[in-house]
């Protein structure tokens, strides 16, 4: 019990500002979770593996249903952040001590991964703030107010030497596995971890801002700047692993994500990297490199077809998760619905059983639809679960798998989910927003 204690009491001496109900709330937090680990004390279960399975717990813990949760709706803006930053801190304490105490524990890998990602980084708020602070960020509503958070989180300073703390940590961990006689793709893939870690904060930091379309010309040349280290360490990446395929699919999926931020800048990385792994590279012929230039000649060619006249047919062919070959061209004559959805967003599983009904309704008739899952293979599973439930029987595409060498959801630019494109019988888009209500007669008016 002394860990989790160990964690009560630093928790009680960061919330005195808040009411005492919502001080329980934290505390409850807390306590909520001990059961999991605790009651489990036979003798056959070492120390290790109770403390990675309390971690793995609360990597998707928020609050304690219902009460807890019910009383987190309540909070203002400020006692939901703060309530957000202990949250995430207590996980980032408890995979940086699991770390700490087990440096070869099987579960070590995995631990160093929640360390890095964005749920176990804590968003260093300092304990007290300035009156004039605590004011503008009451005036904010937790939801319902648009860009509310992103100013909450511009107006709210960060604790300097806890975020310095925090980086130079995870700074030390990938240094001690490059000193390591670890093997080439585990110190690639440590690397990896840093470059996204410092990746996510400037994105986060980024995404916070509010931009307005007649400053197009500004914020191009702002992002070029801002986001300059991306292709630089990049590029150190490619070159200190040039035989590693992760590395490729990386630098591949930065740009993806780059892309929903600004395509202009994907696009001069994209041409950046294709000129790097041409012929003048010595390494040309390394696998990664082989391996980026054929993802990068392949996502050139999707973003040609994307520029040509709006009035002809969408193209493009996948692998479905089946192992069946799937052509638009040959689905021609056909009525189609493209739906982009992700195993991480509710609504869109939970339109799944509306799409069934459809489909059984009109694939007789010449209807046709084709899942474009936002997911890896890890989520394969996932995805089948989800498509067994609903009993959908139509073609699916994991969007980030390994068959998968362009990422419709980055090169559409698709950002919300899930969203329904309708072809017409001449395989041409008609439609990239069509809503759920207003979807059977738009498949109606199609078919005649």
């Amino acid at each position: 019990m002394k860990g989790i204690e160990n964690l009560y009491l630093i928790m009680q001496t960061k919330i005195k500002p808040m009411k005492l109900i919502k001080y329980m709330i934290i505390i409850a937090l807390y306590l909520s979770t001990g059961p999991v680990i605790f009651s489990q004390t036979t003798s056959d279960k070492s120390d290790a593996q109770r403390d990675w399975e309390h971690l793995d717990y609360m990597k998707n813990f928020f609050c304690k249903a219902p009460e807890g949760c019910r009383e987190y709706d309540n909070l203002s803006m400020l006692e939901a952040m703060r309530y957000i930053d202990r949250l995430y801190t207590t996980r980032s304490k408890l995979a940086e001590a699991f770390l700490e105490k087990y440096p070869n524990d099987p579960h070590h890998d995995q631990a160093l991964v929640l360390f890095f990602s964005s749920y176990f980084t804590p968003k260093f708020i300092p304990d007290s703030l300035a009156p004039e602070k605590i004011e503008a960020i009451a005036s904010l509503a937790i939801r319902g107010q648009s860009g509310a958070w992103s100013k909450a989180y511009r107006l709210i300073p960060v604790d300097r030497e806890a975020e310095k703390r925090w980086l130079d940590k995870g700074k030390d961990y990938v240094d001690q596995i490059l000193a390591s006689n670890a093997s080439v793709e585990v110190k690639a893939k440590a690397e990896i971890l840093l470059f996204n870690r410092d990746y996510s904060l400037a994105k986060n930091k980024y995404t916070c801002l509010s931009k307005d379309p007649m400053e197009q010309d500004f914020w191009a040349s702002m992002e070029a700047n801002y986001f300059e280290f991306v292709p630089l360490r990049l590029e150190r990446l490619m070159d200190a692993y040039p035989d590693s395929e992760t590395v490729a699919t990386f630098i591949q999926a930065m740009l993806d994500d780059l892309r929903k931020l600004s395509s202009g800048l994907a696009n001069s990385y994209l041409d950046r990297f294709l000129r790097k792994s041409g012929d003048t590279n010595p390494m040309a012929n390394r696998k990664g490199i082989t391996a980026l230039r054929k993802s990068l000649l392949a996502n050139i060619e999707a973003l040609g077809a994307l520029e040509v006249d709006a009035d002809k047919p969408l193209e493009f062919t996948f692998t479905a998760m089946d192992g069946s070959q799937v052509d638009l061209a040959e689905m021609r004559g056909k009525v189609v619905l493209i739906n982009f959805w992700s195993t991480t967003c509710p609504s869109g599983i939970a339109v799944m059983p509306r799409l069934k009904t459809l489909y059984d309704k009109y694939r007789d008739h010449g209807f046709e639809i084709i899942g474009i899952a936002d997911d890896g293979d890890v989520a394969k599973d996932q995805v089948l679960k989800i498509l067994e439930k609903a009993n959908a029987n139509w073609p699916q595409r994991l969007d980030k798998g390994r068959e998968a060498s362009v990422k419709l959801h980055a090169l559409y630019g698709i950002k919300t989910l899930p969203t329904f494109w309708l072809l017409d019988t001449k395989g041409v888009v008609v439609d990239q927003g069509v809503k759920m209500p207003q979807l059977e007669s738009k498949i109606i008016k199609y078919l005649e």
